[in-house]
């Protein structure tokens, strides 16, 4: 994106924060879901407390990830002491056959990759992000500024076409399985498993990130100790004159 080949991305919502809140000039103007991660462990591990009073090995797609944020959120719910457990960063695609290899205890991950894992009898779901933390950001579209300020028009377009897929998938979470399929390299079952059961999975209907939803990432980040202190001002992440517009057009058109 910094050599202008890139206008935008999907990207973790911790790891664009961090490179915004270091300079990186750009805005985050829509996010991809809510929820839709899970916490995978080893059939011999099985459940959370199986973490106690052991060295396990958890991976993580990055260190700045929502993921590395719900592994922090559920082990202090269940009172797992953090030093029992090391955490690496890992591409999603190697996780389930690390975890076959027996090389890594378990691991946080957007789904369907975690249920793919669990119909090849490989690991065991032991929490899903919704049960967590209720409605957290997933991943987000961070665009540069070069983009906002010279494609405006172009922008709102794209969040107006990514609302509409997220309506889709809500109406239509077996169609979206299977067209989701070559996508993900998961089975329609796998995937339309994660869309409906529960519902709350995954969440496409509400793509809007707010303040508080920053301020809480912000919060995470600084009580983990990926951040030395708060921004001033949660407001740099975030650009929602394309959301706003989209929603402008959509209620003069019904």
């Amino acid at each position: 994106m910094l050599s202008g080949e890139l206008s935008g991305t999907f990207i973790l919502s911790p790891l664009a924060m961090d490179l915004i809140k270091n300079g990186f000039p750009g805005k985050i103007i829509l996010m991809g879901d809510r929820n839709g991660n899970g916490f995978v462990l080893s059939k011999e591990i099985g459940s959370i407390e199986g973490l106690r009073g052991r060295k396990s090995i958890i991976a993580v797609p990055h260190l700045y990830s929502q993921h590395h944020v719900l592994l922090h959120i559920i082990l202090k719910k269940n009172g797992i002491p953090a030093e029992g457990v090391t955490v690496v960063g890992m591409p999603p695609r190697d996780m389930i056959n690390s975890l076959r290899r027996g090389e890594i205890d378990g691991f946080v991950v957007g789904e369907p990759e975690g249920n793919k894992s669990i119909t090849l009898g490989i690991g065991r779901m032991a929490a899903i992000s919704p049960a967590i933390w209720k409605g957290h950001m997933d991943h987000v579209l961070l665009v540069t500024d070069r983009f906002i300020n010279e494609e405006p028009d172009k922008a709102r377009k794209l969040v107006g076409a990514l609302l509409k897929a997220g309506r889709f998938i809500e109406s239509n979470p077996a169609e979206a399985a299977v067209l989701g399929e070559d996508y993900t390299g998961s089975s329609a079952r796998d995937f339309e498993a994660v869309l409906t059961t529960p519902p709350d999975w995954i969440d496409y209907s509400d793509m809007r990130p707010t303040a508080r939803d920053f301020e809480e990432f912000s919060a995470m980040l600084v009580e983990m100790g990926l951040w030395k202190e708060m921004p001033r001002d949660t407001s740099i992440f975030f650009d929602g004159r394309f959301l706003e517009k989209t929603a402008e057009i959509a209620s003069a058109t019904e």
